[in-house]
């Protein structure tokens, strides 16, 4: 039997070498394969606070955009108790594998009402959130949030005014999307809310997730 040429040994195991599985962790997957990426930002409302993580908002619309849509990541960025100075100083950590034109939703006022947070530092700390996100020349949806009628009503109005003056500053902006009460069609509605009376149920997020839907798709679709 004649022994094989150099050149021709030197294919083969070129060819088996090549066959090699390539190993990617998930965020190099996330990157190399474009896979476009919604980034969930906020607090327990967001983090799904005493639920499967399988029932938070974010898993519920990526299933739901997976089966309909095409191939897509919603991260879970809540944390539970968070306030806006909180997202503030982790958000360049939190977006870390942001790329351009991906999706940030942004929920994260309720803490800060709760706590009489000066009004001040509320808008200072969305200002630089959002300029954050629009500097990485992602979409952002703006999510409002009230607070209690039990608190004083002069704060509160004026904690809900916030949300239309960040909507009027961005109304040009063709990334910033505004979306009514994040709570809409669910507040008070006991079979709705976990025992606390505050944080919802798995159901509870089916249908903030469906109020979202057509606005996240219109935006995949562009």
């Amino acid at each position: 039997m004649k022994a094989l040429p150099l050149v021709l040994i030197g294919l083969v195991l070129s060819g088996c070498w090549s066959a090699a599985p390539k190993v990617t962790t998930p965020v190099q997957e996330i990157i190399e394969q474009q896979i476009p990426t919604i980034h969930a930002l906020g607090d327990s409302l967001t983090a799904g606070y005493q639920l499967p993580i399988q029932d938070s908002y974010p898993s519920q619309l990526e299933k739901i955009l997976r089966d309909k849509w095409r191939e897509i990541k919603v991260l879970n960025g809540g944390i539970s108790w968070d306030t806006s100075e909180g997202l503030k100083k982790r958000i360049d950590r939190q977006l870390e594998t942001a790329a351009e034109n991906d999706i940030a939703i942004l929920v994260i006022w309720a803490n800060d009402g709760l706590r009489g947070l000066p009004l001040g530092q509320l808008e200072e700390n969305i200002a630089s959130i959002t300029k954050t996100i629009l500097d990485k020349n992602m979409h952002l949806i703006i999510w409002w949030m009230k607070i209690p009628l039990n608190n004083d009503p002069q704060y509160r109005a004026d904690f809900e005014k916030i949300y239309s003056d960040v909507c009027i500053t961005y109304q040009d902006n063709k990334k910033v999307s505004c979306m009514e009460f994040f709570l809409e069609d669910v507040w008070w509605i006991a079979n709705l809310n976990l025992p606390d009376g505050i944080h919802p149920t798995k159901q509870w997020y089916s249908i903030i997730v469906n109020n979202l839907l057509p606005l996240v798709n219109d935006i995949l679709e562009k």
